[in-house]
C-alpha cells in the first residue's frame, strides 16, 4: 500500500523488492522489474532509490516520457517537503508564488535545499513533455515546479514573476492537453461495434 509505514506493509514491500531483484539477478535490463522497484521505493518513500530505478529504466529506454516525468515528480515532491519545513520554521505557509515574504535567510536555506532538485525537475519533465507533447500530468508537475522555482529567487522581483509567469503558461497547456487527451478518448470510444 502507497505511503503506509507499518511493519506489515514494509514487509510485504521488501518481499517483492526481493522477487524483484531475483529477475534482475538473471536480467539486468528487464524493464518491468526496474519499474517496479522504483515505484515500490516511491511508495515507500525511498525517493532517491525510486529515482535511481527510473534513470536505470532511461538509460534502457530513453524514449520512455513516464520514466522522465517520475523522476521529476520525485524531485517536485523532495523539493516541496523541503519548502515546508523551510517556510515553516520562518512562521510562514507556503503561497505558492515564491513566499516573497520570507526571510533572507529562509531563502538562502531554500536554495540551498532545492536548486539541485528543482533544476533536475524541470530538466525532466521537460523532456517528458518533449517526448510526450499532451503529457498533462507532466505539465501540471512543470507548473508546481515553477513555484518551487520562484521560492529560490531571492529578492530578484522579475525573475520570481518570470517564474509565476511560467507557472500560468504551464497550467494553461495543462488544461489543453487534457482536453485534447478527453477528445481522443471519446473519439476511440464511438469507434465501437456498430450492429446491424
Amino acid at each position: 500500500m502507497p505511503n503506509l509505514d507499518t511493519p506489515e506493509n514494509l514487509a510485504i514491500a521488501q518481499k517483492a523488492l526481493d522477487g524483484f531483484n531475483a529477475v534482475l539477478a538473471k536480467d539486468p535490463n528487464d524493464l518491468t522489474a526496474l519499474k517496479q522497484i522504483a515505484s515500490i521505493n516511491r511508495n515507500i518513500k525511498k525517493f532517491d532509490v525510486a529515482k535511481e530505478y527510473e534513470k536505470k529504466v532511461i538509460a534502457i529506454a530513453p524514449n520512455d516520457p513516464e520514466a522522465y516525468y517520475t523522476v521529476g515528480f520525485v524531485d517536485w515532491t523532495l523539493a516541496y517537503k523541503n519548502a515546508i519545513t523551510i517556510l515553516a520554521a520562518d512562521g510562514l505557509t507556503d503561497q505558492g508564488d515564491g513566499n516573497p515574504k520570507k526571510s533572507k535567510g529562509a531563502c538562502q536555506k531554500l536554495q540551498a535545499a532545492n536548486t539541485d532538485l528543482v533544476n533536475e525537475g524541470l530538466q525532466y519533465l521537460n523532456k517528458a513533455v518533449e517526448l510526450n507533447p499532451t503529457y498533462d500530468d507532466a505539465m501540471q508537475y512543470l507548473q508546481l515546479t515553477y513555484r518551487r522555482k520562484a521560492d529560490l529567487e531571492c529578492g530578484d522581483e522579475a525573475a520570481r514573476k518570470a517564474d509565476m509567469a511560467q507557472v500560468d503558461s504551464w497550467i494553461q497547456k495543462a488544461m489543453g492537453a487534457r482536453k485534447e487527451n478527453e477528445l481522443k478518448k471519446e473519439k476511440a470510444t464511438q469507434g465501437g461495434v456498430s450492429m446491424q
